[in-house]
Order: structure tokens, then sequence, then C-alpha cells
């Protein structure tokens, strides 16, 4: 990230200007004749304020160590990265280092510093102190009146925190090696703002950072830099249990009709078809009761939209997005994958009772205009994240909340959490076993049809059929004169047999296809719905890490911080709550579809079964031989290379967390060579052949 940016001028013209120095000490100071920064020279003006040797700005400045019960030297850690001017004594840190304060005002919002064995300058609203859990002193505002921001740099314009990543961006390293994990050493405790708002409680200077923000589109200023606690959509409410309050009514979106945009200038892409269904309480019988509103995105439309959510809602749990795709992203298999994870998103997303509520996903779902879209959404990525005033915008009843009954909740859940995770794995596995079952039965339901049809017409499989036999070969017994299955002619049962075995391998193929159907279509679709609830201890392993290290803080902490650990464990026992109404839903819905599509399956099955068994009926069996020779079926012509091997199965993208293994180097280099070379093994020629 980028370090504060400095301004030409000054900030403030009447803070007290560096003077103009040529020391004997360091080379680079006296020969460029630069200033020193007014932070160190009213410092040190004042309490004369740890002149150790390394610090001095002379070497013939001998000046007294002042004691240190003047002011303590506190523990503290950076919140931000900070990229500072080692000439002008300034450190460069990045964010969450620990360091020790040893001056906290040093004049224009700087604090004098050190980091393992280096002093120098770093920015006061950068950093948060660490040392204990007592109330700590309030932070000065960035903007307060009489102070100014650090030395040339921009009011407000801090560097924002790294967002908590829950999938938003999947690369085939982080697939393949780290199952979708972020490698952010930071907890989630941290990012989140939630130390932050913990230990010092006070989120002015974050919402004054957010006020400040300046969105690229300057229509959209007013409406994104209002003050923030006059938003609805910023408040966020708890009721008893303790669970979010629901703001607005639940409903329904799909994602469909995907297609291929090319544009004369620049890459093809695919837009969706985003379509969000409202249901409205009729005022009068002619009103409409429901509302549809569709809209077109792109998948870099779906990344905005996550990343705005991190950075506004950092205090809960959002689905992972889909993983980005470089190659083959046009195929129709991934196309169709791709619209069903955007459309699992999506629907995970707006049963969240805060998710669905939030401005950014409104204007997601109601923006019709690519013109507008570039407006706009500029404007929500360019705020910052909220930090820790996403816990002071959160109202809950006071005094709910037992320390030891959260700590006792949060190792109930995480346990639960843990064994869901392994048992759901598990159900995946064994579902995709169940899929290959059932295409596997399919091929051999269909190697029963072909062998019955080799049967009646003497017909080895994998050799040519019996209509080219002649007359001397049928005479020797194999068929009739009427095609039958029999060595006599005009026998009329046998006629009727084999009609009536000829239908029942047509039906069993039909079989097979409804077999091999519902393997790669319904069952792929609950296989997919089987992912979309996976890894759940992955997935809450931030907000579990925020629950117990803000049950740490609480214990023996003083009456404000205790209240402040009050509110962040309602926010955590809040996420634990929607998930457990979400797996509810989840898993009813599951066991459902999964039923429904048995019943149906097996009914269609039975059906074609009770509609071979009905041809042996007598009525139906004795009309069979009378109605003329046997004609040959459509699938006696595969008998010479029989349609058994079937294309593999598809199966479900991976999730944002599952570990996709890498191909060996050795495979990938095989297939190069073949490819060269030619393989005798798959009967590839040599792309070189024509050459040769």
């Amino acid at each position: 990230m980028p370090g504060i940016p400095r301004n030409k001028s000054p900030i403030n013209p009447t803070a007290p200007q560096p003077p103009t120095v040529a020391l004997s000490g360091p080379s680079y100071l006296s020969d460029s004749g630069l200033k020193v920064p007014a932070a160190w020279t009213f410092g040190l003006d004042q309490e004369d304020y740890l002149h150790e040797p390394e610090l001095s700005l002379s070497d013939d400045d001998e000046r007294e160590h002042v004691h240190e019960d003047e002011e303590e030297e506190k523990p503290a850690r950076t919140l931000y990265k900070f990229e500072g001017k080692s000439e002008l004594r300034e450190l460069s840190l990045a964010a969450g280092q620990d360091i020790t304060v040893l001056k906290e005002d040093m004049s224009e919002g700087w604090s004098l510093v050190r980091h393992k064995e280096t002093i120098g300058l770093f920015p006061r609203s950068y950093y948060t102190f660490t040392s204990s859990f007592s109330s700590p002193k309030a932070q000065k505002a960035v903007m307060s009146v009489g102070s100014s921001t650090p030395r040339n740099s921009v009011a407000g314009d801090l560097p924002p925190l790294e967002p908590q990543s829950t999938g938003s961006y999947v690369p085939n390293f982080r697939s393949s090696v780290l199952g979708g994990r972020s490698i952010n050493r930071f907890s989630n405790f941290v990012t989140s703002g939630a130390e932050e708002w913990v230990l010092n409680g006070n989120a002015q200077d974050e919402i004054r950072s957010l006020q400040r923000a300046d969105p690229r589109d300057v229509g959209m200023a007013s409406a994104l830099t209002e003050p923030f606690n006059q938003k609805a959509t910023d408040r966020h409410y708890i009721d008893e249990g303790p669970s979010w309050e629901s703001k607005v009514p639940a409903f329904r979106v799909l994602v469909h009709s995907p297609s291929k945009r090319s544009p004369s200038l620049g890459s093809p892409y695919t837009i969706y078809q985003v379509t969000s269904m409202f249901s409205v309480p009729r005022h009068n019988p002619g009103s409409p009761a429901n509302i549809r509103i569709t809209v077109e995105r792109r998948f870099t439309h779906f990344v905005s939209l996550h990343t705005a959510l991190l950075r506004r809602l950092p205090g809960i749990v959002l689905p992972p997005l889909p993983a980005k795709q470089y190659t083959g992203r046009f195929k129709e298999d991934f196309v169709e994958a791709r619209r069903g994870d955007l459309h699992r998103y999506l629907s995970r997303l707006i049963r969240h009772p805060l998710a669905r509520h939030a401005e950014v996903l409104t204007f997601f779902l109601s923006c019709d205009t690519e013109a507008e879209w570039r407006r706009v959404m500029p404007g929500h990525l360019s705020m910052p994240p909220v930090g820790p005033w996403f816990y002071a915008r959160v109202f809950h009843p006071s005094f709910n909340m037992n320390v030891e009954d959260a700590q006792d909740a949060g190792e109930r859940f995480a346990r639960h959490v843990e064994a869901n995770g392994k048992g759901i794995q598990l159900l995946r596995d064994v579902f995709g076993r169940i899929r290959l079952g059932r295409a596997d039965e399919g091929s051999t339901q269909r190697l029963l049809s072909y062998a019955i049809l080799s049967l009646i017409t003497a017909t080895p499989i994998g050799s040519h059929g019996a209509a080219d036999l002649d007359g001397t070969e049928r005479s020797r017994g194999l068929l009739n004169n009427q095609n039958a299955w029999c060595w006599k002619d005009d026998c009329e049962e046998c006629l009727s047999l084999t009609k009536a075995m000829q239908r029942t391998a047509e039906h069993l193929q039909t079989i097979a296809d409804l077999h091999d159907n519902n393997a790669r279509s319904k069952q792929l679709s609950i296989h997919e719905m089987l992912k979309d609830v996976a890894h759940p201890e992955s997935l809450y392993q931030p907000v579990l890490e925020t629950h117990r290290q803000t049950i740490e803080r609480c214990l023996d902490a003083d009456e404000d911080i205790a209240a402040r650990c009050e509110t962040v464990l309602n926010t955590t026992l809040a996420e634990f709550e929607t998930y457990h109404t979400q797996r509810i839903e989840d898993f009813r819905d599951l066991t459902i579809d999964h039923l429904d599509n048995e019943i149906e399956f097996h009914t269609q099955v039975l059906s074609r079964l009770k509609a071979a068994r009905s041809l042996f009926s007598p009525e139906q069996y004795s009309a069979l031989g009378k109605g003329g020779p046997r004609q040959p079926s459509m699938y006696e012509r595969d008998l010479a290379n029989p349609k058994i091997t079937r294309p593999p199965l598809p199966q479900p993208t991976p999730h944002a967390y599952d570990v996709v293994h890498s191909r060996p180097v050795s495979a990938v280099l095989q297939e190069g060579v073949g490819l060269l070379m030619g393989s005798p093994a798959t009967g590839r020629t040599s792309v070189l052949g024509r050459f040769w």
C-alpha cells in the first residue's frame, strides 16, 4: 500500500517551520540542506526528549537524557502500512508489527516509536496501543481543531486495511496448495477492526476518514459521504438470541441466460442476466403481486460487489466468490458451471440479514446501464474499510452477555462446524460415488439391451448384422422367413416373442438414458448444492478467532472495555445463529431435493419397466404375432460398435477452500511430446506429420 500522500505545501502554515541545518553528522543531511521535521523540532525543544547519540541531529549537541518516569513507554501495534522517508528519520513499517511508543505526541500528528533497535517517527493514527486492558486514552481525531495531519499529508487519506479474504479471488496457486485459504498472517480480530474497537472504543476517527473519502464520481459524493450515523443501511440491530434483525424482507434472485459478448475494442467476455424477484403486498386488486428487475452483469461486476462488501461488513461471514478462470472460459460446460456458482453465491448472499440490506448490493441488483455503473461503483470501491466503525454501529440489548456462556457457545460451535466440515466432505465423496454408480448402471442397462438384440438377431456384438446373411445361412436356423428368432418359418409364437423382446431392449435403452441423464443433470445439481455448504470450519474460522480473542480481552477488563467486548460477542454469536438458521434450511432443502429426484427418477424407470412388462400380457403378446414380419430395431446398427462407453461425468467446480491437486509436470510434458510426435496408445498422429 502507498504511504501517506505528500503535498508540496504544508497542511498547517502556522506550525513551527523546521530550520535548515548543516550538521557535521550524517552527510546526506548536511550536503542537501534538508529541513528537520517540525515534529522533531517541537518535541526536542519542548521536552529535550530522548536524545540518545543515534538520535542526535548534531554530534556537538549535548543534552541530558529525560528520565523514563516522565512518560511511560507503551507497547503498540501498527494498523496500516507506512512508507517513511529515512532521511527524515521516519520509520517504514508494515501493518501488524509490534512497536514501543516512546512519546505519543510529537506535534503534527507524529509519535516517537521504537521498532526493534530502530527509533524514529511514525504517524499517531497508524497504530493502536496493546499495553493493557485498562481504558486507554482516547485517540486524537485527525481533523480536530488546532491540530493537523502528519506533515505534508492529505487529511483522512489513510491506506485501507487489507480486507478479510473469503475467496473473492482464488488463483490456481491457492487452489492447488493452500486450498483457497488466505496466507495473511494477521487474524480477523485485527483486520476487521475488532481489536481497535475493544481497546480504544473510539470510532470517530474512522467515521471522519470515511466521510472524507473522495469518490471518483462527483455526483455520488454527497450520497456516499453523508454522516454514517444517519444512514439506516449502516445501522445493525441484534435481537434476543442473539440474532441479526432483518431490515428488509427476503427475496429471490436468479442468474440465467449467459451469452458471449465480443466488443470491437477489448477482449470478449460472458454476460449473465441477473433477475431479482420481490413479493409486494397488494393494496388493490389491480396492483402486481410480484416485481422483477433484470440487469446484465459480468464476472468483474461480481468481483467489485464482493470487494465492496468485504470492506463494508468486516464482522460477518460472506460466501466465497467463484475462482477466476484464465483458460477455457467460453466453453459451454464451464459457462454453465460458472452461472450456477454465481447464482448460488448471490442466493446465499441475500439470505444474510445484513448483506441483503447493503447499499452496494441494492445498487448491484438495480443498476441497468453500464454508464451508471462506471459512474457510481468506483465511489463504493474507493471507500476505505470501515474497521472499528462497524462495531460502533451495532445495537444490541444491554448487559445480555455472560462471558462464560459466550465462551462455552464458541467452543461448542467450533467443534460443531469442524465435525460438520468432515461429515459434509464425506457426504460429497459418497454422493460422487452414487452419481458414478448411477452412470455405470446406465451403461450396464445399455449393455443388457445390446445383449438381448444380439441374441434375437443372431448377431454377435462387434460383428455385422443379421440383415447381411444370405438365404443359405438363414436356412440353417438363425432367423426364419419373418425375421423372427426361430428356425421354423411362419412361427407366430416366436414372432411374438421376438418382437416383445426387441421392444424390451428398446425400453432398456431408454432406462439407460434416464440413468445417464440423471447422473449428469439433476444429481450434478444436488452435488453442487453439497459443495455450497462445504467447509464451514474454514468459512467461520475468522469469526471464531475474533470470538476467542475478544473473550481473552474481556476477562479482568474494566467496565468500558467489557461493554465493547459485549458488542463484539453479540456480533459473533449472531453470526453463529445465522449459520444455525441457514444450516437447517440448507439440509432440509438438500434432503427434499434428493428424495424428490429419486422418486421422479424411479417413477420414470418404473413406468418404462411396466410398459415392457405389458408387452407380455395375453392381448398384446398375441397381437404382436399377427402384425407381419419383424422390422429391425434402430439399435441393431450399433451392435457392430456398441455405444457403451460414455464421456466422463461432469464434476462440480471446486469450492474456494477445496485443495485441487496440481497435475504432475511429467504428465504435462508427456502430453506435449505426444502432441508433437504422435502417440500410438491414443491413436493420435503427430502435428508435424503433414510436413514429414
